[in-house]
């Protein structure tokens, strides 16, 4: 027992002394490389693309995606993989966006979305279509494909829309169908 105790305390001291050494070599950052086939990688695609800029009042948006990649015949022209964005208007209220896929032109400024596009502005309204083309230049949008919405005072169901003045103006175009709640709320801004 005598020469347990101080062995043990012996032990235990060195593990603290030597505790921050071992602590930082499984914290270290290390690099390897990666096991890609040149054959098997596109120079031309981007992986998690983000695309900045502002509208003609230098609101300022933003687009992401999952991928992009060139269009080969038309390199103004980037095909995207699941494209969101955001843009943010005057007096703080913003608006975004998202679909299955997308093509950005860069020249143009505008963005096709096919597949499940979803369409929300920040006060509630939200409505959903299978493809719909936004300028970001004058931030408008339309699409001719049917349309679901929602919003805090009802839904509506139109053959396509058009929407002007980064979402403040929205017309609803062809056959529509509105259901207002009772509780009488705001419309619009």
């Amino acid at each position: 027992m005598k020469l347990l105790l101080p062995s043990v305390a012996v032990v235990l001291l060195g593990l603290v002394l030597a505790w921050p050494q071992i602590q930082s070599q499984t914290e270290r950052f290390t690099l390897g490389f990666a096991a890609l086939d040149p054959r098997e990688v596109n120079p031309s695609t981007l992986v998690n693309p983000r695309f900045h800029g502002v509208d003609a009042q230098d609101q300022p948006y933003t687009l992401v995606a999952e991928a992009a990649e060139e269009v080969p015949e038309d390199p103004d022209r980037v095909n995207l993989d699941k494209p969101q964005g955001d843009i943010t208007l005057g007096g703080g209220r913003w608006l975004s966006l998202r679909g299955n896929a997308g093509l950005y032109s860069k020249a143009d400024r505008t963005l096709n979305l096919d597949g499940d596009v979803m369409l929300y502005r920040d006060d509630g309204f939200e409505f959903h279509t299978d493809e719909a083309r936004i300028d970001l230049e004058t931030n408008s949008a339309h699409g001719t494909d049917p349309v679901r919405g929602q919003g805090p005072d009802g839904t509506i169901n139109s053959d396509g829309f058009v929407m002007v003045d980064g979402g403040r103006v929205v017309t609803f175009t062809g056959r529509a169908h509105l259901v207002l709640q009772d509780g009488g709320g705001r419309i619009a801004p």
